[in-house]
């Protein structure tokens, strides 16, 4: 796993799904960080938006978990920088 970024609630991987090798980018929140802050409505806010929008410049949410420590969303991969650039 590459480190592609890091925020106040997170950090962002590249990974790679094992059965196709397809990479995606992996944004990991600590539960704990997020309920200390109260953010965990907007992260499952975030993943709704994600996962129900279709639109050129929103990345789309592929898939969704969760560990007993952090929550995971494994959206597609921006090869070339973020969108801000």
């Amino acid at each position: 796993m590459d480190l592609l970024g890091e925020g106040s609630f997170g950090k962002v991987f590249k990974v790679m799904k094992k059965d196709s090798r397809q990479l995606y980018a992996m944004k990991s929140m600590k539960k704990q960080t997020l309920i200390n802050n109260n953010q965990i409505r907007y992260a499952v806010t975030e993943a709704q938006i994600m996962r129900e929008m279709d639109h050129a410049y929103v990345l789309k949410l592929m898939y969704s978990f969760q560990t007993p420590e952090y929550l995971h969303m494994v959206m597609e991969l921006c090869e070339h920088g973020d969108l801000s650039q």
